[in-house]
């Protein structure tokens, strides 16, 4: 599988402070293909959560939207 497009088709919104800063998170998404949005809605298919969240992740769960604890560009 081609690494750029491992993240086709998914959409994530970050919550919360990360190590790293949220926008180099958010352009290693955006490299490998996923979309990053500030909101979630009925596109959002991942929600990455760092220290001290808010609200979006009971709004993700209760929207069965993927939650992952982290955030880390490494992941990406």
């Amino acid at each position: 599988m081609d690494n750029k497009k491992s993240l086709l088709g998914r959409v994530f919104v970050l919550t919360g402070s990360f190590l790293h800063e949220r926008e180099d998170i958010a352009s290693n998404i955006r490299s490998l293909g996923g979309v990053v949005s500030r909101r979630i809605n009925s596109k959002t298919t991942d929600l990455i959560v760092g220290d001290n969240a808010g609200s979006k992740v009971l709004s993700a769960d209760k929207h069965g939207i993927n939650v992952m604890f982290g955030g880390r560009v490494e992941d990406f």
